[in-house]
């Protein structure tokens, strides 16, 4: 990739291809909090699934993880935590506004100051998404899950049960069949 696509952000968007059932597009380019692209180290790791691994391998001894929700509150928890002690990883976040996305942005920033890039991918999209998670699998090849994608809250699934059935089970679901048939090893699932 060039340093004018790069400053450009001409790379960053995500594929825009959806299963069948899908018909939203949940994709868009990696933003900071203000609306604005992120600075050049951020947006290396916000790149689209297609475009083949770019994670160093782990440390000796280490493993690649991918962290569904990575971007939330304890996922980047979780990713801080396994990039801490030597591990490569993924993190899928679709970046929905069931709180502050900026809060969400906030986390991943801090995880790329934190640890830089060269271990540490983010990919935005939603978990549901069967072309970008089979493409995630078969570029990245985790061989351990840490599922910590879903929609919180009792309330709003009351108002709105399909949404929450649509990350909750589907996404779920999706992320445990890609799993078992991209010979996962583990799979850690939280709710």
């Amino acid at each position: 990739m060039d340093d004018q696509s790069r400053a450009s952000g001409s790379d960053l968007t995500p594929p825009t291809t959806t299963d069948e059932s899908d018909e939203e597009d949940n994709s868009s380019l990696a933003t900071d909090e203000t609306g604005e692209n992120m600075h050049h180290q951020q947006a290396d790791a916000f790149l689209s699934v297609g475009q083949g691994s770019l994670l160093s391998p782990p440390v000796e001894g280490g493993k690649k993880v991918l962290v569904t929700g990575g971007a939330g509150f304890v996922g980047s928890h979780v990713a801080d935590h396994l990039l801490t002690r030597g591990d490569a990883v993924i993190v899928v976040d679709e970046f929905n506004d069931y709180y502050d996305t900026s809060l969400k942005r906030s986390n991943v920033a801090h995880l790329l100051a934190k640890h830089g890039s060269s271990r540490l991918r983010v990919v935005e999209a939603d978990i549901c998404d069967a072309h970008a998670m089979e493409q995630l699998f078969i570029t990245e090849s985790p061989k351990h899950v840490v599922h910590m994608a879903a929609r919180a809250g009792v309330r709003p699934s009351i108002d709105d049960p399909f949404v929450y059935i649509h990350s909750n089970m589907r996404g779920t679901t999706r992320v445990l069949e890609l799993g078992r048939s991209h010979g996962n090893e583990s799979f850690v699932w939280a709710s």
